[in-house]
């Protein structure tokens, strides 16, 4: 049986072979990367939950117009069907797409409005970009906070990953760094639970 991949019903060989594709600048929509991230968030933060969740594709958040890629928020059935906060933002773009700096930005934009409005302050950030991927903490207060996600799997009994004061942080490849990214989320669904 073939190892299995950070996605439950993708083996590590065919995510190897995604990942060039993805990483070819003429291949690789940014749609098709959000589909990769849709079924990620599904996978890690929906589907274990016992609370009804939400992945929202073109999220806006409250009195704005800006769009963001993915945005998961838990659910609350009432006359007028509201929604809770949004806990999780995830911004793709195509290899060809923006460079990660301007990802960065856009996201950290995101967060900055959504946290403003809702009772909820923190939210985790993923942007993915090709077959790369980045995330980030966000936490609203008077200085906001974005701080980079790093998990070292060379220290074997670390559960827990640590926050760097950049913004940029590591960048993680599909195929590469599947343990790394499997921490992570599983990490972010146990702060969100």
């Amino acid at each position: 049986m073939a190892a299995p991949s950070f996605l439950r019903y993708v083996t590590q060989y065919e995510m190897n072979q995604l990942q060039p594709w993805l990483g070819t600048a003429h291949e690789g929509s940014e749609s098709e990367v959000n589909s990769i991230w849709n079924a990620a968030l599904y996978q890690y933060f929906v589907d274990p939950s016992p609370k009804q969740r939400l992945i929202q594709p073109e999220a806006t958040p409250f009195n704005s117009r800006s769009k963001i890629d993915l945005a998961l928020a838990d659910m609350e059935y009432s006359p007028d069907f509201l929604k809770t906060p949004f806990l999780v933002l995830f911004e793709g773009k195509s290899k060809a797409g923006d460079d990660w700096k301007h990802a960065i930005r856009q996201l950290f934009d995101y967060a900055v409005e959504v946290t403003k409005v809702q009772t909820q302050k923190t939210v985790w950030l993923i942007g993915g970009k090709g077959a790369e991927v980045k995330f980030w903490r966000f936490v609203y207060t008077d200085q906001e906070q974005m701080k980079a996600i790093k998990w070292d799997i060379s220290k074997l009994d670390s559960q827990n990953p640590t926050f760097e004061n950049q913004t940029g942080g590591p960048t993680y490849k599909l195929a590469l760094n599947r343990i790394e990214i499997q921490k992570i989320l599983t990490y972010i669904a146990g702060r969100i639970a």
